[in-house]
């Protein structure tokens, strides 16, 4: 005796539509709406072959959010009903639930995009996966995103104008899911079918997430490429950039620290991306090269001053800070917490819980640096509750801010 034969006899003396309908239940493998089943069979046809299977326990029924829905009565059912189906059966099958569930209102764009890659159909596939993915996106389910905009990948041919957006939702969902070195990888697929400022940008994304996720050699090695691609040129000789960061805290000093405020549609693309990559270089570097981190964050705070940026100003303003406190002077002291005083009032008046977060972390490694371990300690649980909160893609704030706390 085996199980199989059995379902089988039981599968042969079923009606046509009675048929059908359990490939259809089966070949879904989830709950399926009995209003999308009524549209691939027909209103009387589906009506009888609901009451067959449902008597003969090969279906059952249930109730969700107001609305019939079968699925197949045992696992073992739905495994054999596939085993005993034809290749082209199966691909018939999801053509007929793909285009009924288009007619039904609110469909899954989700259920929607697997049936069409089951039925052969790679380019409706992609589109539903993207639907998804970015309603996702939506519904800060960043994994699932993710793996929405890989399947809309996989089903978009290479070297296709399309691939190149896709691959950059990806990595900022993979970005934002604390998926970091993952994240690089998707940066640099999507870099290598794009040109000029989008391949640099998308270099220096993935350079920021290889040196947060602790790949150093990998990041600086994409850091240094973005920097010259951007014009961004570094001394290699360590007595000239000692020299170099002494210059550009002295036009610090001598301009001072306000700004004309703009926003951010105002301000050519190219110079947000240099300052970002100089704020990512500063982040990335902190505690694996002080000095060129110490570069970096004295190029991104002018940046931020001169282009009015609010945001990338506090956020600027309060990474120089941490590296004005290092020495450890009263004097660096000084300097720091007038500058995470600055960095506070704009946070707060923009209302961004990230950049108030990060003013806070900020303060934290200043009070470190200071030697107030309780304020320290403070402060950073304080910027953990923000980011924990308000924030996504912050698995580096999440990890400085716990490291500075236990140390």
């Amino acid at each position: 005796f085996h199980v199989d034969t059995a379902l089988l006899s039981r599968f042969e003396v079923l009606a046509p539509p009675e048929r059908r309908m359990l490939e259809l239940v089966a070949v879904t493998g989830q709950p399926l709406s009995f209003e999308v089943l009524q549209k691939c069979i027909g209103q009387p046809e589906s009506l009888a072959a609901r009451d067959r299977l449902l008597s003969q326990r090969l279906l059952r029924s249930r109730t969700a959010q107001g609305r019939d829905e079968m699925e197949v009565y045992h696992d073992r059912i739905r495994a054999a009903v596939l085993r005993f189906l034809p290749a082209g059966a199966l691909r018939l099958r999801n053509q007929e639930l793909a285009a009924a569930l288009e007619e039904t209102d609110g469909a899954d764009p989700e259920m929607l995009a697997v049936r069409y890659q089951d039925a052969g159909d790679p380019v409706r596939a992609a589109t539903y996966a993207l639907a998804a993915a970015r309603r996702a996106v939506r519904a800060l389910a960043f994994n699932k995103a993710a793996h929405f905009f890989r399947f809309a990948a996989e089903n978009t041919p290479t070297g296709t104008p399309e691939r190149v957006p896709i691959g950059r939702e990806l990595g900022d969902a993979l970005s934002n899911a604390g998926r970091c070195a993952e994240a690089a990888l998707a940066y640099l697929e999507a870099a290598a079918g794009s040109t000029g400022l989008e391949r640099t940008r998308l270099h220096g994304h993935a350079a920021s997430q290889y040196l947060r996720s602790g790949y150093i050699r990998q990041g600086r090695a994409l850091l240094r490429d973005a920097l010259r691609q951007s014009g961004i040129h570094s001394p290699s000789n360590r007595k000239l950039q000692v020299l170099c960061i002494g210059a550009l805290r002295l036009r610090i000093r001598l301009r001072g620290l306000d700004y004309q405020e703009r926003p951010e549609s105002e301000i050519i693309p190219g110079d947000l991306f240099r300052l970002d990559l100089c704020a990512a270089a500063a982040l990335g570097l902190s505690m694996i090269d002080p000095i060129s981190s110490a570069e970096f964050s004295s190029r991104a705070t002018l940046m931020a001053l001169k282009f009015g940026e609010p945001y990338r100003a506090a956020l600027s303003l309060a990474g120089e800070a941490t590296q004005l406190g290092q020495p450890g002077t009263q004097e660096g002291m000084v300097k720091a917490r007038q500058l995470l005083e600055r960095a506070s009032g704009i946070a707060t008046r923009i209302n961004n819980p990230h950049a108030r977060g990060f003013v806070q972390l900020m303060s934290g490694v200043v009070s470190y640096l200071e030697g107030s371990w309780k304020r320290c300690c403070q402060e950073c649980d304080a910027a953990t509750e923000i980011f924990r909160a308000d924030c996504n893609g912050i698995s580096w704030e999440l990890s400085t801010a716990s490291t500075f706390s236990f140390v």
